[in-house]
């Protein structure tokens, strides 16, 4: 009974904390929404407040906290406290709020560079969340794919540097922001779709994980950081068009992954048939129509 009793507790704590969740990014979504709003009324808002709203807000949190919870998943650890989760995303959330008030779109001082600052040391927080689960993983079968987390948390920090760096006018202004974007949009938020989608869709469908994609992670995720890197040093430096041909080595990476994962996806059995079919074997139908194990039946017989 005590048992049942803790397990409902755990889960209505779980419940609590995913709602409490969704509010953060609801609330978020709404704002973003409504700036967007207020900026095609004829508002004077700044184009970062519109943009950050949506990427820092709901993006950014939802992938802190999503992963995080994946990580503790696949390597079969125990979770750590919800009280450094909770930190982590307060550290986000103040991050965004003080860069609102202190005009990031208009005019960057030092109360934007304390704000990025904020956002840059949760994620290099739960950077070292994640190494730690890596090392203390319990299965390598699927925690080859948290890597990805890890990789995706630093890219978001190099976009948060290089957002800093661009807002203090060092450098040319659109090339940093355009290697800003590409640093957060494919090493930030790509690295964690792709990382996840190799557990998750087939989860979803009922197939099982493809071992090729498997055997394919570290490989691609190599190809895929250093072609990104590539891409932030030449856009950076003014290299559009370089930058451009080197990223197609990104979606070489993301091949790699996908097509093994798809074509399992759509063309494999669901799990359950397999069981099914492996209870089935070596069983044969007698002659009243009951299916027997094949030793069985011809010692009736």
């Amino acid at each position: 009974m005590s048992e049942v009793s803790l397990t409902d507790v755990s889960l209505r704590a779980r419940g609590r904390w995913h709602t409490h969740v969704a509010a953060v990014l609801g609330l978020w979504l709404l704002i973003g929404v409504g700036i967007v709003i207020a900026g095609a009324l004829g508002a004077p808002v700044s184009w970062w407040v519109s943009v950050h709203s949506f990427t820092l807000g709901v993006v950014a949190t939802a992938i802190l906290v999503y992963s995080t919870h994946f990580t503790e998943a696949l390597t079969r650890t125990a979770g750590d406290d919800r009280r450094g989760v909770m930190a982590r995303v307060a550290l986000i959330q103040s991050g965004l709020i003080l860069l609102i008030v202190g005009r990031a779109g208009y005019d960057w001082g030092a109360l934007a560079d304390f704000a990025a600052t904020l956002v840059i040391w949760a994620f290099l927080w739960h950077m070292a969340v994640v190494y730690s689960h890596l090392r203390r993983s319990l299965a390598g079968t699927f925690a080859v794919t948290v890597p990805f987390y890890l990789a995706a948390a630093g890219f978001l920090v190099v976009a948060g540097i290089m957002g800093n760096v661009a807002g203090r006018g060092v450098g040319s202004y659109a090339d940093l922001i355009a290697a800003h974007s590409r640093a957060a949009v494919w090493g930030f938020t790509w690295l964690t779709i792709l990382g996840t989608v190799i557990t998750l869709l087939p989860t979803l469908t009922g197939t099982r994980i493809s071992a090729t994609a498997r055997r394919r992670c570290t490989v691609a995720l190599i190809i895929h950081c250093l072609a990104l890197v590539g891409v932030i040093v030449a856009q950076s430096l003014g290299h559009s068009g370089w930058a451009g041909l080197i990223q197609l080595l990104i979606v070489v990476a993301a091949l790699l992954i996908l097509q093994p994962v798809l074509a399992a996806v759509v063309g494999g059995t669901p799990r359950l048939v397999d069981r099914r079919r492996e209870r089935h074997r070596g069983t044969v139908v007698d002659g009243r129509g009951v299916r027997r194990r094949r030793g069985e039946h011809h010692r009736r017989c």
